[in-house]
């Protein structure tokens, strides 16, 4: 049987629901595999995952909805609104399972959270957030129309987020 998986891209044998986020993506035929299995000992990874709301997961749903029916530890939503009824009932409409929301009022109250919550990837769209936030936190930044020009091709900075070489 093939991996239904279309996040991952390479065709090959399903070995377990989510080998694909417990291996960082590694298919069961590669050599690395065994090493993974080998030093996990068959446990699934556990580190709790985060993401921000507005520009992240509504840039990406199905994508995310994938990774919380897959994840296998704790998945927070920590976002910049006020009203988290409303932001828990967007995370329900979209389809994102088990998913605490917490909502902060600043983007340094948001890397608090990510430390405090142990939080060991996290996903966002804004460069004022992810500087911030722990260098040990796995960041994945969100490319949409706020942070990316797409006719010329080029990201969007200040010169108090980024710097050229």
């Amino acid at each position: 049987m093939s991996n239904p998986n279309p996040l991952h891209q390479k065709e090959t044998e399903w070995h377990g629901e989510v080998y694909f986020i417990e291996t960082g993506g590694i298919p069961p035929d590669d050599p690395a595999f065994a090493e993974h299995e080998r030093a996990s000992k068959g446990r699934p990874w556990t580190a709790a995952l985060g993401f921000d709301f507005d520009g992240t997961i509504d840039e990406a749903p199905a994508f995310f909805t994938e990774l919380t029916r897959t994840w296998t530890g704790p998945i927070y939503c920590v976002t910049y609104r006020e009203d988290a009824a409303k932001v828990a009932a967007d995370v329900e409409k979209i389809g994102l399972r088990n998913v605490e929301v917490v909502l902060v009022n600043s983007f340094a109250e948001k890397a608090d959270v990510i430390k405090r919550l142990n939080i060991k990837v996290f996903f966002d769209d804004m460069d004022e957030v992810l500087m911030h936030i722990p260098a040990d936190v796995i960041v994945f930044k969100i490319r949409n129309a706020g942070n990316y020009c797409f006719e010329t091709q080029k990201w969007l900075y200040s010169s108090r987020t980024g710097k050229q070489k």
